[in-house]
């Protein structure tokens, strides 16, 4: 049997990383996988349709009834607030926000968690761990979406602060990633990197350069908190993005990025469930 990590870096461009010589997140066969089809391309919808092998949009889950869900009791009042506000209102997010009631964290419905790669193979009885994966488990990944729109119109010194954050908490996820490659048959964690940089920092050479450096040093940590010991212990190790970014518009692409040690057959983010499941048969 084939034990299989898979890493999700949110918003990993295909072309940059190219550019930039990311040769360890690139790993030995890379492409891109096309999510066009999704009609928001918005992180949790595009990850739910990854783990579910399907568009979870054609499902019932689109971007109102994610919101929705995520709002918990106050969803309530989210259709109340469509049909009487139509314009958007960013007063009334900072203010949710502050109350602590807008959590921005996007789990699926149970009927298509269910279909989930995570899911089958739990039940198949391999032993799975996942971390803060959209759709399935995320816990602390909202909090980030939402500070970043709160700030981007803020100072490159605030912005730059926020990144130092994440960066902080994605190496301590990569930490638990790489602990769990010792009793884990399936491993599967996300880092919200790059993308929230990429949205804060697209405009200027200065930010190029910046975002130069954030995709060198995830390069960097990726290999030697978690890729390194994925190898040693035999691992297929695949990396998935969600979307690419086109910098010039500030905007996700509707191409994403894949990478593995093994030859694989991805075209559309349909192929990734199967391509996993026939590892893991192996």
């Amino acid at each position: 049997m084939s034990k299989i990590l898979i890493l999700g870096l949110d918003g990993l461009d295909y072309y940059l990383s190219k550019r930039w010589n990311v040769k360890h997140i690139l790993q030995r066969f890379n492409g891109t996988f096309d999510v066009s089809d999704i009609s928001i391309l918005y992180t949790p919808l595009i990850w739910s349709s990854i783990l579910c092998g399907y568009n979870v949009e054609k499902r019932g889950y689109n971007y109102n009834t994610a919101v929705k869900k995520s709002l918990g009791i106050l969803g309530v009042f989210y259709n109340v607030k469509r049909k009487i506000i139509k314009k958007r209102t960013p007063f009334l997010r900072t203010m949710l926000i502050k109350l602590g009631l807008l959590k921005a964290n996007f789990i699926m419905p149970k009927d298509l968690r269910k279909d989930s790669f995570l899911e089958i193979l739990k039940n198949k009885g391999f032993k799975v761990y996942a971390l803060e994966v959209p759709g399935y488990n995320e816990e602390l990944n909202g909090k980030y979406r939402l500070k970043m729109h709160d700030i981007v119109t803020a100072k490159i010194s605030i912005k730059k602060k926020f990144i130092e954050c994440v960066k902080e908490d994605s190496l301590r996820r990569l930490r638990e990633i790489s602990f769990a490659l010792e009793g884990y048959d399936v491993v599967m964690g996300y880092l919200p990197l790059p993308d929230l940089a990429h949205h804060l920092f697209y405009h200027s050479i200065k930010s190029k350069i910046f975002m130069y450096g954030l995709y060198r040093w995830l390069d960097s940590v990726v290999y030697t908190t978690l890729l390194k010991k994925a190898y040693e212990l035999g691992f297929t190790v695949i990396i998935l993005s969600d979307h690419g970014f086109l910098m010039e518009r500030n905007t996700h692409s509707p191409y994403a990025f894949w990478s593995s040690n093994i030859p694989l057959v991805i075209k559309t983010y349909k192929d990734i469930k199967n391509q996993i499941l026939k590892i893991i048969r192996k």
